[in-house]
């Protein structure tokens, strides 16, 4: 069988970081409708089972995507078939094309291009393309990079009540810190840009990296929040009377902002 050509593994490792990402936008629309819809204010929650599958699919994204890239890392993951048998296809200056040689504009930026993305793949690379020692080095760092979220996975998505139980004893350190929608995007960008400079060094190309989801998560996000802070189908319909979601949505926070400061009761909650 022959081996597999590099593209063909970058295609493979960024097709799975796309089916892992379509939760990081799910997530994303959610929090953005649920804030503008509650004012960031105290609500109560009608619908426990979609509140409960939304906390699911965050705590799934920050284990698929420790997954992710501890695949990457490991002993037959990306960066150690590179290591392998990818080296002279990672040259530290781009290789000349009859494309480059006709369009002058193109070639350097292109090389330009070429030049940072092999500088931020390999820092300390010293000879005409990467090497073993070089490869060694990108995946402590892409390791070191997914720590906290190695961490975050371990103590209190994946192993929550295997790993408690020490925040309790004499000089428990407590759980790693979990983290926020904006520090996974911030992740995900990483490895994106890990995946697109390689691309570019290796192959003088680029893959744009989107939402793979099929339904709009605008949509879906108004529905899941309509649900979550107003109730089943039939509450919504005694409740709402014909207005539509703006128009009910003010009401209830004028009724809200209206109360005494002492007095006042979650949001959603005042009718």
């Amino acid at each position: 069988m022959p081996a597999q050509s590099l593209v063909a593994r970058l295609r493979e490792v960024e097709h799975d970081l796309m089916q892992v990402a379509r939760r990081q936008y799910a997530l994303e629309a959610f929090v953005k409708e649920l804030d503008g819809a509650t004012r960031l204010k105290r609500f109560r929650i009608w619908n426990d089972v979609l509140w409960m599958t939304v906390l699911d699919s965050r705590d799934m994204l920050v284990i698929h995507l420790a997954s992710w890239v501890k695949g990457v890392c490991g002993r037959r993951g990306l960066t150690r078939q590179l290591k392998a048998q990818h080296l002279q296809e990672l040259p530290a200056v781009i290789r000349a094309t009859e494309r480059a040689e006709e369009d002058a504009y193109f070639a350097g930026l292109l090389d330009h291009e070429h030049a940072a993305a092999f500088k931020r793949l390999f820092p300390g690379a010293m000879e005409t393309h990467a090497t073993s020692a070089d490869l060694d080095a990108l995946t402590k760092r892409l390791k070191r990079t997914a720590d906290p979220l190695l961490k975050d996975r371990n103590d209190n998505r994946a192993h929550a009540f295997e790993n408690r139980a020490h925040a309790f004893e004499p000089g428990g350190q407590g759980s790693a810190k979990m983290l926020d929608l904006t520090e996974l995007r911030d992740s995900l960008t990483h490895f994106e840009q890990f995946l697109n400079d390689l691309h570019l060094v290796s192959h003088c190309s680029t893959v744009t990296h989107h939402d793979m989801n099929d339904a709009n998560c605008k949509v879906v996000a108004e529905e899941m929040v309509e649900s979550i802070l107003i109730g089943s189908s039939s509450r919504r319909e005694i409740l709402m009377d014909g207005r539509d979601r703006e128009t009910f949505y003010k009401a209830l926070h004028d009724l809200h902002d209206a109360l005494p400061s002492g007095s006042q009761v979650l949001f959603n909650d005042n009718y």
